[in-house]
């Protein structure tokens, strides 16, 4: 009769146990769950504070014209649809002028492209001043590297000096005599 009775206190133990297990076990997975949520998400903030924060510094890189990492692309994404229309486009139009100024081999080149880029923009542009704030950082970092430093002033265009050199050949040619007897 002990022995039963042992083994019914044990398993009724048991069962509260494994009933206990089962809830923690519960709890723990829906924690670990909201958790990763709110990391992918970005919103893993444990106050307002720093949820307003972070979005007062990504606004402040959008204003100064400066490159948004992929994770603040994607908060924004996320929290803001239509603002991510706006600071994607204008940071695809950034990323094609430091393309543009990266095949420049001349000073004057990376100035006409900054140029034309600024011209291109639309007067009645709503992000007109965030776009000519992140084309002076862009122009700002190029000519912070050291190939541009090294730059000349102009190019020397090849196929310039090419026809040069074809004219005078051709000049020498007519005015030379060919005197043969």
């Amino acid at each position: 009769m002990s022995m039963m009775i042992k083994k019914f206190t044990h398993d009724a133990h048991y069962k509260e146990t494994k009933v206990a297990y089962e809830k923690s076990k519960e709890e723990i997975l829906k924690t670990a769950f909201v958790s990763i949520k709110e990391t992918i998400e970005g919103t893993n903030f444990k106050r307002e504070e720093e949820r307003e924060n972070y979005e007062k510094r990504i606004s402040e890189k959008v204003k100064l014209g400066e490159k948004l990492t992929q994770e603040e692309m994607s908060y924004i994404q996320r929290t803001n649809p239509i603002m991510y229309m706006r600071v994607k486009r204008i940071q695809m139009q950034r990323e094609a002028l430091e393309r543009r100024l990266k095949r420049c081999r001349s000073k004057k080149e990376v100035e006409q492209a900054y140029n034309e880029a600024i011209s291109m923009i639309h007067k009645k542009d709503p992000d007109k001043q965030v776009l000519v704030s992140a084309y002076n950082n862009v122009m700002k970092e190029v000519k912070n590297t050291r190939e541009y430093k090294v730059f000349p002033l102009e190019r020397k265009d090849k196929e310039n000096e090419k026809n040069i050199f074809e004219a005078s050949v051709r000049r020498n040619k007519e005015t030379t005599f060919d005197v043969t007897v």
